[in-house]
């Protein structure tokens, strides 16, 4: 038990950990604290031991147990998997956190209905409550819908969406896993570098480039199909570039203060390249697989 001393200026006990942590970020104690307490599970404070439960952890589970119950009806074959939790998926040590679950429907019927369906029962111990279902659509287009919800699992309580679109080809064609179809790697490569050219210079996410870098980096994607796969996803959006090699030489993209400021955030998390380093990289595997 670590003996705590009277701050006089403060009024109250400090805690050494609040002072080392105090001292490093300039004195303010319990913003500090709480940074301290998010990066570690638990912290010993005047003999008692405070836990922080992650949101993450409790989102994963009730990514899972959806996808168990949407998995065990007939209609699950009409829909794929892809986004962040398929990533997971593929990869589960690259530390990627999924904060909704993206389907595609293959054939757009009765959307809202079968994920609603998926919400009932108490399977798992987890407790589903739709928020909202709110339709999408791009210029008069109807995509799909958006549909919030609030699960509750041990007493804890995580809110996620799912994404459904239903104006999306996919190649090579999702296979049919447990119910629930999934994309493959190759599909997600193109999608991830076609978001990169249309969302511009100003506006790409930096983890849409360090996805397709890791897949490409540790998935086994042949070649043809890898070239079909972002033939594909290009001709479905409005890219501002003509190829995947155009956009990966551009400096506008990858040299202005955008992508410098979102990259450098990227690697304060996860420990990424420099941005340099990662868009040679991609360049690289991906004229090694044209070649």
């Amino acid at each position: 038990t670590h003996i705590a001393r009277f701050d006089h200026s403060r009024r109250r006990p400090q805690h050494p950990v609040h002072r080392r942590i105090a001292h490093a970020r300039g004195g303010n104690v319990v913003p500090a604290f709480l940074r301290y307490l998010y990066r570690h599970r638990s912290v010993n404070v005047f003999g008692c031991t405070v836990a922080r439960h992650r949101p993450d952890a409790i989102r994963r589970r009730l990514h899972d147990a959806f996808l168990d119950r949407f998995s065990r009806h007939e209609f699950a074959e009409s829909y794929a998997l892809r986004g962040g939790v398929r990533f997971a998926s593929l990869l589960p040590d690259a530390q990627r956190r999924a904060q909704d679950i993206d389907l595609v429907a293959l054939h757009p019927l009765d959307i809202e209905r079968h994920v609603r369906t998926a919400l009932y029962g108490t399977q798992n111990q987890v407790k589903f409550e739709c928020l909202a279902a709110i339709p999408t659509a791009d210029a008069g287009r109807p995509l799909g819908v958006r549909m919030h919800i609030a699960g509750e699992t041990g007493g804890r309580r995580a809110t996620f969406t799912v994404d459904v679109n239903a104006l999306v080809s996919l190649w090579p064609h999702p296979v049919a896993r447990r119910g629930i179809r999934n994309v493959a790697a190759s599909t997600m490569v193109g999608t991830k570098l076609k978001v990169l050219a249309e969302l511009g210079p100003y506006r790409w996410r930096a983890k849409d480039l360090r996805d397709a870098l890791l897949l490409l980096r540790h998935g086994a994607i042949p070649r043809r199909e890898l070239a079909e796969a972002t033939e594909c996803a290009w001709e479905q959006g409005s890219p501002l570039v003509d190829s995947p090699a155009a956009l990966l030489r551009s400096a506008e993209w990858w040299r202005g203060p955008h992508g410098v400021r979102c990259w450098a955030d990227l690697r304060k998390e996860t420990g990424a390249p420099p941005l340099c380093e990662a868009v040679d990289e991609l360049r690289i595997r991906l004229r090694q697989l044209a070649s």
